[in-house]
Formats: structure tokens, C-alpha cells, sequence
């Protein structure tokens, strides 16, 4: 209820540790994030939320004359479902302004003409468009992700801990009444 359109990934981000008669202790834990995925932390205590692995490869990999601190989607960007930028388009992006990390993935002048009418990204000099990944398909321009000097912030926004707390009080009672009668039934 907290996130706007949260991903499958989110909505899974937990499990639970069943109790057993030999180990009476039941736990929720929160699976561990892959790497870049940590996003449920800020959420958590708010604060600067740390460089993703698109703002890594783009800031080792892309030459470019001013400072990037961030990368966010542009107004322009196309989303998903879930209100972010598609995997694809970003693999595409990151090919086409030689960030992948590895060499063999990025785009050639070869494979530039092999899809001639592919939409093209790249990341303009200082000053002739603003600061950031734009994408050409034709003759139209538009911008897909901007560059930005300071890392978004955001407020603390799921108390997960507190959060858990209420449902395990409201939970707690019934769940333990349903175990011990259980426990009882398959006692030998």
C-alpha cells in the first residue's frame, strides 16, 4: 500500500521462517537484495539513495566533461507498468554510448548499419543539449535519461520494522492458538 505500483520483486521481498516443535521461533526476513537492488533500505530510513548500476557504467564508461552525480529517467522516457524504464531500452542505451562493460556488448559501426533504422542514443558535449542520454529515431529527438549532480533524496517512507510489529500483534494470537492445537493433534 506504501509503493506506488510496486514490482513483483518488492511485493516478494520478504519470507518467513516457519516455527517448528524443535525450534518454537518464527522469523520474517528480508531476502537479500541483489546487487544495485537497495532501494527498500532508503526507503526504510530515507536519505541519498546510493549510485545504481546504470549511474556506475555510465560514469566509468562514457566520456564526459561535467560531473554526473546521478542518472534519472527524462520527462520524455517511455515507462513500464511499474513506472520504470524498460530493461531493453536501457541495455539499447547503454550499447549505443559505449557504457556496457563489457566491450563486445556495445554497438559497432557495423552493427549501427545492420539496424539503420533503429533508434539511436548517445550523450551530447557540454552545452549543445542539456546534460544527459538522448535517443534519435528519425528526425525526432527526444531526451531519455538526465544527467544530474546531486543523488535524489528521499524521505523515510516504510517502517518495516514498526510495520511488522502491528501485524504480529494483530496476527500473533490466533496464528499460536491454530499452532499449539496442531502441535497437540500430531504429538506422539
Amino acid at each position: 500500500k506504501v509503493f506506488d505500483r510496486p514490482t513483483r520483486w518488492t511485493l516478494n521481498a520478504f519470507f518467513l521462517r516457519r516455527a517448528t516443535k524443535r525450534k518454537p521461533e518464527a522469523t520474517v526476513e528480508r531476502k537479500d537484495a541483489p546487487r544495485g537492488r537497495h532501494y527498500l533500505e532508503v526507503e526504510e530510513r530515507g536519505g541519498a539513495r546510493p549510485k545504481t548500476g546504470i549511474e556506475r557504467l555510465i560514469i566509468g564508461n562514457v566520456a564526459y566533461e561535467d560531473h554526473i552525480e546521478a542518472v534519472v529517467p527524462a520527462r520524455g522516457a517511455r515507462l513500464n507498468a511499474h513506472g520504470n524504464l524498460p530493461a531493453g531500452q536501457i541495455q539499447r542505451a547503454l550499447s549505443n554510448i559505449g557504457a556496457q562493460q563489457d566491450r563486445a556488448q556495445n554497438s559497432t559501426d557495423g552493427s549501427r548499419k545492420r539496424s539503420a533504422r533503429a533508434a539511436r542514443y548517445f550523450v551530447p558535449k557540454p552545452g549543445q543539449l542539456s546534460p544527459g542520454v538522448w535517443k534519435r529515431q528519425g528526425k525526432r529527438l527526444t531526451k531519455f535519461l538526465s544527467f544530474t549532480d546531486r543523488l535524489p533524496r528521499y524521505g523515510a517512507r516504510f517502517d518495516m520494522e514498526g510495520h511488522g510489529r502491528i501485524v504480529a500483534a494483530r496476527e500473533m494470537p490466533g496464528r499460536m492458538r491454530a499452532a499449539i492445537r496442531k502441535a497437540f493433534s500430531t504429538a506422539r
